[in-house]
Parts: structure tokens; sequence; C-alpha cells
């Protein structure tokens, strides 16, 4: 039901039975089918089909037509007998149906546009082939061709026309001729576009079928833009088949490619089809091990690599016909595709355009050119300037221009961070953590290039507005190698003790062995230097809190919550004295003053119903259930989490969806339903291992699916579970037996008894002695 192209097919069977209706009915079946189930909207083609059903202007069938010799002889002569040999072709089976679809839905002008070397030729062989048992088709070859002029002339001569006026000889030829022409290598024709608003404006129901770098930009043309061959899917990939295909042609004795390897090379090779091919040719004289270590440490080996000799020479490598394309560009479009190329990965249109119209540049005015001619993809809203057109760039456009674009790229970046920054807390704080999720490419790409460059100042401001971004993208990794390598370079003394705060909260966000001393030195500089309070530094109060609580000192999380609440109140920011009250709800619990913790986080819950914060309700509502849960108070924990859940659907929570499976999964357990908890707390364990790299957090997940596979009845695996969580917390200095929840604790002491003290310790034991090995085989084995 998702084959457009049969869609097609029963169109026209309808139309031409004299069937208009059923006709049209066909195409809303279609429309509905791939509304409902894939989100989309029919293809041009099938559109364009529709309509021509509405105008009645479908061409009525006829049976395969025997053309004559154009020559002037008397025997029939198929089409088959003017075209080029048929090519293999590997994934282009969809394409070629939908270009065929395209042609008999009537269209006169389709073009097929795209990087060099990306297969237009031979699809469009392939399509010609596919047309010819039904009508007649020609095929131009027009590379060695410069003008409007010259082209009719050679495409006259491919007819078989004598003619001392090829233009107008070839006008009146096209006049009610049914078929087809191909047009192959049109780019490099000058006035292209003149030629072909001449030749398609002529009646009748001919159709021209062109290849080019860039379309032809009149209003007749149907564009059909070439994609990569895709790296992914069910077999591996048309990229990683055609790569194989190849491969074994040039060393036979290649039997076993391994799919991982293969991938890389195609990934490499952007899934350009001449490039993969002559990647595979470079098997001649290396393995593939060796294949693949080359082009990932020089990367222009997948443009420079060279084909055989049968290769034309605009081909003979990705560098040849990188060349070619990028030589047709004007400054502003060139200017616009090193601006993409700063980011390794994808950019959005509004912050491209930004960067480029730093340069006075009009990015939009040139994406259409940029797209078409492949060397600028579109991926959704976004855009991606591919590996070997990145490096391409590199190696081509002056250092000198690549670092303006960089810095264009990076003043577009500050921009954003800067406009995001004010409302990382509130109502519309999901659209700002999107936005900057959209381009962290961009981000990514501004961080290296100052790391290079030694822009410590900028980078620096750069960190400071990007913390909650890192925090909700579960970005630590990146956060803490950035703030550790700023803290290692001489920074001005007002933002450099701001980066040592900043530094010092990411440590403790995963438990970090050195977060007290960090915190410690970069609060006590607060003190020296009379910082007037804000977020970052009552945040920092409420994490050098949150550690101490961990680690059971109680005098110094006291002292923590109250600096934290002087500081909030000092700022005369409300919000900051909400930050500061969550916290002391938090120090409550930690403190054992359970019925404080619930009444302050009550409290705190109400005033974020008020406002309309969303995000601010759920990380309190799951700040709430362990309290309520220690307190006996069963049904109120309950509502707390099945509402916390239910925002979980529709609130973007980045990493603070944890907290939220956690606290689920534990009102599951005391509900008495272990089987749902476990689901829960399993799907928890996978998100804290892929996300969030703090290993308290990794043995609240497998202390809590202890209690769950103790409920669920199978106490040797509670007990080995709880081992490893043990090992986890006692690593890094915590008392497990303070750590989890205390009806966690009952379900030990009772999963011990039904085992005995020594088949316990032994159970214990065997999972404290790699927790990595237990958590590796629950996600295994939920998988399978």
């Amino acid at each position: 039901p998702y084959d457009e192209r049969a869609w097609a097919t029963m169109m026209l069977a309808n139309y031409r039975a004299g069937r208009q209706a059923d006709a049209l009915s066909s195409f809303s079946r279609a429309r509905r089918v791939l509304a409902e189930d894939l989100g989309l909207d029919p293809g041009p083609e099938l559109v364009a089909l529709e309509r021509a059903v509405l105008d009645h202007t479908v061409p009525p069938f006829a049976a395969p037509p025997l053309s004559r010799d154009p020559h002037g002889g008397d025997g029939p002569v198929t089409s088959h007998a003017r075209l080029p040999a048929a090519r293999s072709l590997v994934g282009r089976d969809q394409l070629i149906d939908a270009i065929v679809a395209t042609v008999d839905a009537g269209s006169h002008l389709v073009s097929l546009v795209g990087l060099g070397g990306i297969g237009k030729t031979s699809v469009a062989i392939a399509v010609a082939h596919r047309l010819s048992t039904g009508i007649d088709v020609w095929f131009v070859d027009l590379s060695n061709v410069v003008d409007a002029d010259a082209a009719a002339a050679a495409i006259v001569r491919t007819l078989g026309i004598s003619s001392d006026a090829p233009l107008d000889d070839l006008v009146d030829w096209c006049r009610d001729r049914r078929g087809a022409v191909v047009l192959d290598n049109l780019e490099q024709v000058a006035e292209a576009d003149r030629l072909m608003r001449m030749l398609v404006g002529v009646p009748g129901p001919l159709t021209w079928i062109v290849t080019s770098r860039r379309a032809v930009r009149i209003r007749e043309e149907r564009v059909v833009a070439l994609p990569p061959l895709p790296l992914h899917d069910h077999r591996g990939g048309d990229a990683v088949e055609l790569f194989r295909t190849r491969a074994t042609q040039v060393r036979p004795d290649i039997t076993d490619l391994d799919v991982a390897l293969v991938s890389e090379v195609c990934e490499l090779a952007a899934g350009i089809p001449l490039a993969i091919e002559l990647a595979a040719l470079q098997l001649r004289a290396m393995s593939m091990d060796q294949l693949v270590r080359r082009l990932a440490r020089f990367r222009s080996v997948v443009i420079d690599a060279s084909g055989t000799r049968d290769y034309p020479d605009r081909q003979r490598s990705l560098r040849a016909v990188l060349d070619a394309t990028t030589a047709l560009l004007c400054d502003d479009a060139l200017a616009t595709l090193t601006h993409a190329a700063v980011a390794e990965g994808m950019v959005s249109l509004d912050l491209l355009a930004d960067a480029a119209d730093r340069a006075d540049v009009d990015a939009v005015a040139h994406l259409g050119d940029l797209v078409e001619s492949g060397l600028m993809h579109r991926v959704g809203d976004r855009l991606l300037v591919t590996p070997p057109v990145r490096q391409h760039l590199v190696d081509t456009v002056e250092p000198i221009r690549r670092g303006a674009a960089a810095d264009r790229l990076g003043a577009a970046v500050d921009a954003m961070v800067a406009d995001a920054e004010p409302h990382w807390f509130g109502r519309d704080a999901a659209e700002h953590w999107t936005r900057l999720a959209v381009d962290a490419a961009a981000i990514d790409a501004t961080i290296a290039y100052r790391v290079e460059t030694g822009r410590w100042p900028e980078l620096a401001e750069l960190a400071l507005g990007l913390g909650q971004y890192w925090l909700h993208e579960s970005r630590f990794v990146d956060a803490l190698g950035t703030l550790d390598r700023l803290r290692s370079n001489d920074l001005p003394g007002g933002i450099g003790h701001r980066v040592d705060l900043l530094l010092g909260t990411f440590a403790s966000y995963v438990s970090r062995s050195d977060t007290a001393d960090l915190l410690e030195q970069a609060l006590a500089h607060s003190d020296e230097r009379h910082q007037p309070p804000d977020r970052l530094l009552v945040n920092a109060w409420c994490c050098l809190g949150a550690f101490h609580a961990h680690h059971h000192d109680q005098a110094e999380l006291r002292r923590c919550a109250a600096r934290a609440r002087l500081a909030a109140e000092d700022s005369g920011d409300s919000s900051l004295v909400s930050l500061a009250r969550d916290f002391a709800g938090y120090a409550a619990f930690y403190l054992g003053e359970v019925e404080d913790a619930i009444r302050l986080n009550l409290e705190a819950i109400d005033d974020a119903r008020r406002q309309g914060d969303r995000y601010a309700l759920v990380l309190l509502l799951t700040s709430t259930i362990e309290a309520l849960v220690d307190a006996d108070r069963l049904p109120e924990a309950r509502a707390l989490a099945d509402e916390a859940f239910d925002l979980a659907r529709e609130v973007e929570l980045g990493v603070a969806l944890a907290t939220v499976l956690l606290m689920f999964g534990l009102v599951q357990i005391e509900l008495d339903r272990p089987a749902a908890a476990h689901g829960v707390l399993v799907e928890h364990l996978r998100f804290v291992s892929d996300r969030y790299p703090d290993p308290l957090v990794t043995g609240d997940s497998l202390a809590q699916l202890a209690a769950a596979m103790a409920g669920i009845g199978d106490d040797v695996a509670a007990a080995r579970l709880w081992g490893a969580s043990d090992a986890l917390y006692r690593d890094h200095g915590v008392d497990p037996d303070r750590r989890r929840p205390r009806t966690n604790q009952r379900r030990l002491d009772a999963t011990r008894q039904r085992l005995g003290d020594d088949r316990f310790a032994a159970l214990a034991l065997a999972g404290s002695t790699d927790p990595d090995r237990v958590i590796a085989a629950i996600l295994a084995d939920t998988a399978r």
C-alpha cells in the first residue's frame, strides 16, 4: 500500500477504462493510507496524475509503435537499438519507478539533478530502457557540447535529421511527436534554459529527460534530485551492497566482508556511488582493514582515489567531480557552502542564514542550487554537507576564508545561546532546548574551533551559556571535557571563577571524586569576591549539599541548604528562592525530617502549577514521591507518579526522564506490581547506561530492580543485583544501607532470610565482582 507506482498504475487503468471516478477514488485512498500510516503526502508524480485525470489530459493508451530507421531504411528498429547498454544498478529501483511514473503522468521536462558520480546517467539509461518498451526513446550525449546551438546540432544528428538549421528543424520534428528524448550532461550547455524552453514549448506528448548538476529552471520542469545510496536498512544498506558488488569484481577471493567496516567506508564516501566504487577499487592493493584505516586517517583519499581507464575523464576521481561542480557556483553560493561545512553534521537554515548574513551573503537564495547539485543535502528541516564535500572545501578554500566562516558561524552560535539562556526555565524552555539540540553540530564545531585557535575567553563565555543545554541533552562528557580544558588555561578572574563553579556543578552530576573539592574552592572564591548571587551560585550550593547528603554529612548538608537560601533571598529572584526551597525539601528528607520535606515539596508543586511550568512540575512531583512512600502515604505517591509519568509523554524532559522512570518503578513495587516495575526499571537502566553516566544513579536502578525481582520471586537474581548495586555505592564512598529507600531495605532483608545468610552473601559477592557484566546481561536479555 505504500508503493505509489502501484497506485498510479491503478489510476491509469481505471481512467483508460473510462472510469474517472474510480481513478480519483484510488488517489484518495492512496493519500489516506500514506497520511495515516506514514504521515506523508503523496509524491508530486501521483499529485500530477490526479490533476491530469481531473483535466482529462492523460495520454490515451496505444500499442508500442514500430519505429522506422531514422536514416531512411525500411526495416523497423526498436528504441533499444538507439540506447546505450543498460548498466548494473544497485538500490535505484524505486527511484526509476518514480521517474517512469512522472513521464507516464505527462510531464514534458524531467530533470535528474545531483552531484557528479551520484548515478544520473545510469539512472537515465535505465529509465530510457523501461520507457522504450512502450514508446520511442532517443539518448543524446552532450558531454562535449558547450552551447545551445551545438546542443541542437548534436540532437538532430542523433535523431537522424538532415538539417541546415538544426534548431528550427528540431522544433518542427518535435510537433505532435510521441516518445522521449534523454539529454545527458546538460549542465555545461550555455543557455540551456533557452533551448529547453523552446523544445518543451512545442505542442505534443514528447517528453524531454535531462541529466544535469543543476536544474534548468523553467516552469514546466519536474526536478528529481538523486539522493546518495542509503547507508543502513534491513540488508545493511544499498551502499554496502554496491561496495560488496564492486569489491568482489576487483577481488574474487573476497567472500566475507565485515559489514561494519564496509558501512564505515560507505559513510566516509557519503553514499555517493562513484566514491563507493572508487573506494572498492583500492582493494586491488590493500586489505579491508588497511582501507578503512587509510580512509579514516587521510580523508582526502576518498576524493582522490582514481578509477579504471573506462571511467570518463570527468569522473576519474571524486576530486574531478567536485572541482567541476563547485566551479559552477557563484562566490556567494560557495560562501554559503563553506559556512555550512564548518559544522561536521547538520545545521539549521536559521543558523546558516545568520552566519552567512554576517558576510552579507543571502544563504537562502543559493540553497536550491546547492541542494540540487548534491553539494548539500536537506535532512528534514536541516542541511548537511557530506564528508567528501567538506574535505574538498578544506583542501581548496583558503584557510583565511575557512577561518572567517568558522568565526561567523561561531558568532551565530553565540547569539543563539544568548537568546536561549534567559528562557531555560519556564513555559517556553522546551522550545529553546530543542533549538540548541537541532544545531548541536554547529555548537560542537564552534567549541572545537575555539580550542584549536586558543580562544579561551570566547569559549568560556559560550560554555557558561551552555550549562543547562549540556545537562538536558546528557552531554556530561562534552561539558566536563570543555570545562576541564578551560580551567587549565588562564582566564580573567571573574569568568574563570564562574567556570570553576560550573565545573564543580557538572562534577556533582556524575559523582566525580573531586566534586567536593571543586565546589568548596569555587564557593570560597565567591565569598572572597562578594559575587552577586545568581542561579549558578545558588545551584552550586545545592549541588555541594547533595554531595554531602549522599555521603551522610548532616552538618554540611544543613550549612549548604542555609547558604543556598541566603543567596537566593539576597538575589531577589523569586525563581531562585523557589530553587532554594526545593533543595530545602530535598535536604529535609535526607535529614530524616520527612513530613517537613513533604510539606515543602507540596508547596513547590502548587507554585509550579500556578506558574504553568510543566518541566519544573515534573521534577517536583518526582522529588516528592520517595518521601511519600517513606511516610507510608502510598495513595498520594501513586497519584504523583501517575501524573509525572503522563506529563513525561508530553514534556521534553531530557535527562530528567531518568528520575521519572525510577520513581514510577518504586511506586509500582510498593503497589505489589513487581512485573510492571521490572519493565519500567529496565528502561531506566537502559536510559542511564546510554545518557546518564552517574554510577550512583546506576546503583539506584540496580537496587530497585533487585526489589522488583524479589517481588517476582527470583531471589537469586535479586541478590546478585543488590550486590552489584552495593559495589557501585561503596566505590564512591556511599553507604548502601542509607542510600536505598527504607522499603527497599525491608525487601532485601526478607530475601536474605529466604536464601540464608551464606547463600545471599555468595550471590551478592558474585554481582559485586563485575557490575558492568550484570548490567550488560540485563539489557541483552531484555533486548532478546
